[in-house]
């Protein structure tokens, strides 16, 4: 993510040939959320929070400002400034992990940032006090029961290895993604009540 010369933020995601594409949060809404919008939206791109400053305006938002504020996101998440890969992926893990044990937005950033900071290499500077969160209001409730039991399906997968190699390949099975991804859309789509899914 970014901010560009005239001081709007924008996110960099793909065209259909995956090459890069800059998006507006206009843009990001009305191609990608406005007919599932999510309670909570974190962008764990840099600059994502970032206010861009506009000399001669009083409007400046960041990325995901904009989209809480105009859009009406009820949480949004954005890094304030550059942070690394490492810290970044550690805050996503950490955040996701609690809100799905059941904890509140505000409880699940809270620890997270306490991992961060527990977990961060003392040479560099935390990230935490980097990460904006954005509201317009919504209740701080959590949005998912706790304690339910994770009910994994095991695989039937056989391996073996290439011929004079060490390349491992399946001989039974197959991992595929499609059925997955189909059977995500479905648990997701209207009259679901379901907020999200596991993949």
């Amino acid at each position: 993510a970014g901010i560009d010369e005239e001081g709007f933020p924008f996110f960099i995601m793909e065209d259909e040939m995956g090459k890069p594409f800059r998006v507006s949060p206009g843009e990001l809404w009305n191609e990608a959320l406005v007919e599932n919008p999510p309670l909570l939206l974190f962008l764990s791109g840099c600059r994502t929070g970032e206010v861009p400053y506009l000399p001669h305006s009083d409007a400046a938002r960041s990325f995901i400002q904009v989209l809480v504020e105009k859009h009406c996101i009820p949480w949004g998440l954005g890094w304030g400034r550059p942070v690394s890969d490492e810290q970044a992926a550690l805050m996503a893990e950490t955040l996701y992990s609690n809100l799905g044990s059941g904890k509140t937005v505000m409880e699940a950033i809270q620890r997270a940032r306490q991992i961060i900071l527990e977990k961060n290499d003392k040479s560099k500077p935390p990230a935490w006090p980097l990460l904006r969160l954005f509201s317009n209001g919504y209740p701080a409730k959590s949005f998912v029961t706790g304690n339910q039991k994770r009910t994994p399906k095991p695989r039937s997968l056989k391996h073996t290895f290439l011929q004079n190699s060490r390349v491992k390949i399946l001989t039974q099975g197959f991992i595929g993604r499609r059925r997955h991804l189909q059977q995500s859309l479905r648990a997701l789509l209207p009259p679901s009540q379901r907020l999200g899914v596991l993949v």
